[in-house]
């Protein structure tokens, strides 16, 4: 019986040690989603820039 309760604990602190490893990767994945976000938005306002610059260099021309 002892035995038994040997496994349970190694089993126990398995599953909790998986279940912390699973929320770390949550919230990295999280932070990573977050900072493709605001790359994808400083992309975007740069590519804006760019197209109004050439539409006035068009313009000019």
């Amino acid at each position: 019986h002892r035995l038994g309760s040997i496994r349970e604990l190694e089993l126990e602190k398995a599953l909790r040690g998986s279940i912390k490893t699973a929320s770390d990767i949550a919230n990295d994945y999280k932070v990573l989603q977050d900072i493709y976000l605001e790359r994808v938005k400083d992309f975007n306002r740069i590519c804006s820039g760019c197209n109004i610059k050439f539409s006035q260099l068009n313009t000019a021309n």
